[in-house]
């Protein structure tokens, strides 16, 4: 993984015809280890040469991403406790005959009695399922397959459904199911920065205009690439690992790559082997989002020595990922049926939950026209976006207006689509109401189509110079009074979890003043738009639990452009 990152950076600096070339000679390389591929090019030289040319067409068309992931997913370097997550009796392990490393291995975790069987394929190499797909599905199939194989006791009960979905099986409601608390400790931390490109791989020009708040959020400002770290943290006693991704972004938050790389740092020191003292966490607590989780987080960061004021948002919602992957696991079920169970406080029937696809909405960055619409629909094909998220607010208010007029007549989906703009408090009142204006101006049709705006109106103070929440919502009903747009919070909810240090109770009493009582249902705000990457996941959750139940407002997870692995979480 190593070599080829190396290799990714290289391909900046030469033509695609010297970096194609490169990458074959690796590539020939690699797949030349006899004690790894055992001579494959000489023993099937039509299955080599087929291997071959496809991963060179992959490397040559994600070349930078592919190397980036591999480099930042590697294993860590302390990993003499990988193997303690598996189960003997439910592990087998298999090697070529020819692969001179891995077929050692087997054979040694074999003698260890670490699995339950080591297999041999003979005259085989490191290429299995190029050499002997057929077999290794056989092995594979046989073993899962075998009900001599006893389940894990400490496992959650699943039942599976004939579509092969694990399913918790339903407790009654009359079953006490409180569980003891089962204190699990933090293990050792490892991480690797990423960098990815930003756009599609077909477009000549990369990089994404306005990304960010602020001055980030202007024409002119440019993303090109995202980097940030992968962060791995194991559980102390090695029954699982979780991973997280930090990445922070200019203009959205408040430390730089650098300042999550010190606190990284710090904290992969604390939590070096051999510290005695570490974070405790029940992995029941955690995935309840009962406030358990940001304990956790917040004891790594004060045994780190970093003070809870001064942590990294970014930080903290890497380190929440891999805690919550990890509990997952001490669980014993995938991530979202934890969660699902633990919200009902008991294992219930999925059957009986709602687990549907959730729609996604299509974007539309600062500086693309309407043809993007077109174009994105046509290339994502099997992906029909009913909604569009529209930066505005870079320009005149009045261009704008005609921007999201030209997006709608322009759309292949005609009458159905519907558009979210999002200003990023870049208007005045006046500018504001000159937007709506246009909008108006051949009737409320077009109007009809937005469902909401983000946060159209510049950041408001008190006369003493503060921003308050009060304040910034009093002047967005004006607004939408003025108008009839409904609008969304962004902006003002990550103020407003700095101005509490992230502390949700302390959050509550002043969204319930602006949105409860006797507000309730009767403000514009329709949604609340929240980024796990800045408020952390807990939080995110603890906050759309709370708009949708209490304040019937919708709401909107929204990523920051980041990697599968932290847009996975935000899903």
């Amino acid at each position: 993984a190593e070599s080829l990152f190396s290799s990714a950076f290289r391909s900046y600096l030469m033509l695609d015809s010297q970096d194609d070339e490169n990458l074959a000679k690796f590539l020939t390389s690699w797949y030349g280890i006899k004690s790894l591929w055992g001579n494959l090019r000489q023993r099937h030289p039509i299955k080599y040469q087929s291997m071959l040319d496809k991963r060179l067409k992959s490397l040559i068309h994600r070349r930078q991403d592919i190397a980036s992931v591999l480099y930042g997913c590697s294993p860590p370097l302390t990993s003499q406790d990988d193997w303690k997550a598996c189960v003997p009796s439910k592990t087998i392990f298999i090697a070529g005959e020819l692969d001179t490393k891995y077929s050692k291995i087997g054979r040694t975790w074999e003698e260890m009695r670490g699995i339950s069987n080591y297999i041999e394929i003979p005259n085989a190499g490191h290429a299995l399922l190029v050499e002997e797909p057929q077999a290794i599905s056989s092995i594979i199939n046989g073993f899962v397959n075998d009900e001599t194989i006893e389940d894990d006791k400490n496992a959650m009960d699943i039942i599976e459904t004939a579509g092969g979905t694990p399913i918790p099986l339903e407790t009654s409601k009359e079953e006490d199911t409180t569980v003891p608390l089962q204190l699990h400790q933090v293990g050792i931390m490892e991480y690797e920065e990423f960098s990815i490109t930003i756009g599609p791989n077909d477009e000549l020009e990369k990089g994404i205009q306005g990304i960010g708040w602020g001055d980030s959020a202007r024409l002119g400002s440019k993303l090109e690439r995202r980097e940030g770290f992968i962060v791995n943290i194991a559980s102390r006693d090695g029954m699982a690992v979780g991973v997280g991704e930090v990445s922070p972004l200019k203009g959205l938050h408040r430390e730089s790559l650098e300042d999550a790389r010190q606190q990284l740092q710090l904290i992969k020191e604390f939590l070096a082997p051999g510290v005695e003292e570490r974070p405790e966490f029940d992995a029941a607590q955690v995935l309840s989002f009962d406030g358990s989780l940001s304990h956790c987080v917040d004891s790594i960061f004060r045994s780190a020595g970093i003070d809870k004021t001064a942590a990294a948002p970014s930080v903290r919602s890497g380190l929440e990922m891999a805690v919550l992957s990890i509990s997952s696991q001490l669980y014993g079920t995938l991530l979202p049926q934890a969660l699902a169970a633990n919200y009902w406080r008991r294992p219930r029937s999925m059957a009986q939950l709602s687990f549907g696809q959730l729609p996604i909405s299509g974007f539309i960055p600062r500086g693309k026209t309407a043809d993007n619409v077109s174009s994105a629909t046509a290339r994502d094909e099997k992906i029909l976006f009913q909604s569009f998220k529209v930066k505005v607010g870079h320009r005149d208010s009045t261009e704008d207006a005609l921007h999201l007029i030209q997006l709608k007549e322009s759309s292949l989906n005609g009458q159905t689509l519907r558009l979210r703009a999002d200003a990023n408090r870049a208007w005045d009142i006046g500018s504001a109401h000159v937007f709506i204006d246009e909008l108006k101006r051949d009737g409320n049709a077009m109007l009809d189509t937005i469902e909401f705006i983000e946060e159209p109106l510049e950041k408001q103070q008190t006369d003493d110079g503060k921003w308050s929440l009060g304040v910034q919502v009093a002047a967005l009903e004006v607004f939408a009074n003025g108008g009839g747009l409904s609008y969304a919070l962004d902006e003002s909810l990550a103020d407003l979890a700095l101005v509490h240090d992230y502390n949700f109770d302390r959050i509550v009493p002043d969204l319930s003043k602006v949105f409860g009582g006797e507000s309730l249902g009767q403000t514009g705000c329709v949604a609340f738009v929240l980024k796990p990457a800045l408020l952390g996941l807990e939080l995110s959750m603890q906050l759309a639990k709370l708009a949708q139940q209490e304040f019937q407002i919708a709401p909107v997870f929204s990523s920051s452009f980041d990697s599968g692995i932290g847009l996975a979480y935000t899903a």
